[in-house]
């Protein structure tokens, strides 16, 4: 059904205040308001070194996405070589290098961190009224997703997983899978479905790996179901098999490289002490490293963060007091219905939730793959998949609370 043009125009006022407060809220946050301080970067040292010299790369045109990297500014006085490390964000690369061209590095940089808020605000908006949720409570779901403590925590160092953006996306098209309606009917969904799986194949691997993940379980469902073999075969065979081909396409220049059998092996570790150290602990969606409420934060810091023996990434999971409040709501919406047997399932939001809390955790299911296959050892990083799912919910009840 197709919106009236009076909705959609509405749309267009709501997404222009909503990219407009995301930009001032992000300008306050960084305290971005004279040209001097977009000629400073956001912060410096750790990996936004290494993503400001890839940019710089890309703008002078001394390497080119996909194809193998050898940076001749670099290394001197030999040629660097990045055909090691396996590079799978070449779009955010590219997107970056073209604002570090058309701006300059420190400009550009500021401006991608920006964009990267921008995105995510704009997305989770989209996806929340394709749902039919409410505007009002939509952008403000949106603000709060583009500004996670999560998103802020990241920043310029970690702008491959700032670049949460496609996130939103990749969950509408989950539930589109477990939908009871064939994805393959539709057309314009199932081109979506693709076009979504393609991003995320360019994208951070870590939401990649997710992404394939929910497939997998909506393909376990339907089969559960008892769906017809197109129902049970089309999430995780016509949707992941493009974000699959994809992220291979992004690793031409590694696997190029190492097929020539001049790669040295040692550009990525891996170990399982570190699948333990940077695994999601749970405690830590819920107490913050840094809060305004300095009470609370000095009582955190005291009794978790300076006590404990694996830390990891200190700070970075933290959910937020409006996404633990959902946390209850949800958990309370969905204890009622089994209390009650009512028809009502169990919301997919929670089932989501169980998953991805028993794939992350210390010891979980990446732990236990990671004896033979250390990949994913930051599991801690998808503490935004569990917010995203939570203030998803959170839209969809207020919205229907809204309309009784």
């Amino acid at each position: 059904m197709k919106l009236p043009r009076a909705v959609k125009r509405q749309d267009l006022y709501y997404v222009a205040v909503l990219l407009v407060a995301t930009m001032l809220i992000w300008c306050a946050a960084y305290n971005r308001w004279t040209a001097e301080a977009w000629r400073t970067p956001t912060t410096y040292g750790g990996d936004a070194w290494w993503g400001m010299a890839v940019a710089k790369a890309i703008a002078t045109g001394e390497v080119l996405p996909v194809l193998p990297k050898q940076p001749e500014s670099l290394g001197a006085p030999f040629v660097a070589n990045w055909n090691d490390y396996p590079s799978v964000e070449e779009g955010l690369n590219a997107w970056w290098g073209l604002l570090a061209r058309s701006f300059r590095i420190l400009v550009g940089s500021n401006i991608a961190l920006l964009a990267a808020h921008l995105f995510a605000a704009l997305t989770f908006y989209l996806v929340c009224r394709r749902l039919r949720y409410e505007r009002s409570f939509s952008a403000a779901g949106a603000l709060l997703f583009a500004f996670s403590p999560y998103a802020l925590w990241r920043g310029l160092p970690h702008l491959g997983l700032t670049y949460c953006w496609h996130l939103p996306l990749g969950i509408l098209v989950v539930w589109w899978c477990l939908a009871k309606a064939p994805l393959m009917r539709s057309r314009r969904k199932l081109g979506l479905s693709i076009a979504v799986a393609v991003v995320f194949g360019m994208q951070n691997p870590y939401y990649t790996g997710i992404l394939l993940q929910f497939l997998f379980l909506a393909s376990l469902c339907q089969l559960v179901r008892r769906a017809s073999w197109r129902q049970v075969l089309a999430p995780i065979v016509v949707v992941g098999s493009f974000a699959v081909v994809t992220f291979l396409l992004m690793n031409v220049d590694t696997f190029f490289w190492r097929s020539t059998g001049a790669a040295s092996g040692g550009a990525v570790a891996r170990s399982y002490q570190h699948l333990e150290v940077y695994a999601l602990k749970p405690i830590e969606l819920i107490v913050p490293k840094q809060h305004r409420l300095e009470t609370l934060a000095r009582w955190t810091e005291e009794h978790y963060f300076t006590k404990a023996a694996l830390l990891g990434e200190a700070g970075a999971a933290y959910l937020g007091v409006v996404a633990l409040g959902a946390f209850a709501w949800l958990v309370w919406v969905a204890f009622e219905r089994l209390a009650k047997r009512t028809a009502a399932p169990v919301p997919s939001h929670l089932l989501f939730i169980v998953w991805v809390c028993a794939y992350s955790v210390v010891g979980g299911i990446n732990g236990i793959v990671g004896f033979a296959l250390e990949l994913f050892r930051g599991t801690n990083r998808y503490s935004i998949v569990i917010l995203l799912l939570l203030l998803l919910f959170l839209v969809r009840e207020l919205s229907r609370l809204a309309r009784r």
